[in-house]
């Protein structure tokens, strides 16, 4: 009896034991899931805290919808798919008639492809105050197509003194479709 009892306190230990080692290996799991746990949220919290600054930048970038839209059509204007020469010397008229100057050349060099328009030259001759062609120059930078001023010789005109003569070489464009 005495060794019934003793090898049954000893399968008791045992058991004992044995639950002590599998409750420690449980919490030692479970502190490790935890971790993972902890982690996954921090990542998903980091996305979270970026998906929010990306809402942000949509909201004002749908609140600067009519802007951009305008400004596309601005530059649309401004830079057509096509080459319009009829609409280039409308402007280049309108802006003459604006500043005072009048127009007394106009040519079109040989266009020239670049990465993703092309330039057209021209070539043009005014005629005016120094004021006036002052303001031309000004209005060139205002005017519905983007022209670039390349360069300017100012001599005396065919009227009297004030009168000048402006030779402009300059360039028009247009964006390739």
């Amino acid at each position: 009896m005495n060794k019934s009892l003793f090898s049954n306190k000893i399968v008791l230990a045992l058991i004992a034991i044995v639950l002590f080692l599998l409750t420690a290996f449980l919490f030692y799991y479970q502190f490790g899931q935890l971790q993972v746990a902890r982690e996954a949220v921090r990542e998903e919290q980091q996305q979270l805290n970026q998906a929010k600054v990306r809402l942000q930048e949509l909201v004002a970038i749908k609140a600067n919808v009519d802007i951009m839209e305008n400004n596309l059509a601005y530059l649309e204007r401004r830079l057509p798919f096509q080459p319009r020469q009829d609409d280039i010397i409308k402007v280049l008229h309108s802006t003459a008639g604006q500043s005072g100057t009048h127009l007394t050349n106009l040519r079109f060099g040989n266009e020239a492809s670049k990465d993703g328009y092309v330039e057209m030259p021209l070539t043009l001759s005014y005629e005016g105050r120094y004021h006036d062609v002052i303001a031309l120059l000004q209005r060139f930078d205002q005017a519905e197509r983007a022209f670039r001023v390349e360069e300017i010789k100012l001599s005396k005109g065919r009227g009297d003194f004030p009168e000048l003569k402006a030779d402009i070489t300059a360039k028009a464009f247009y964006i390739k479709e």
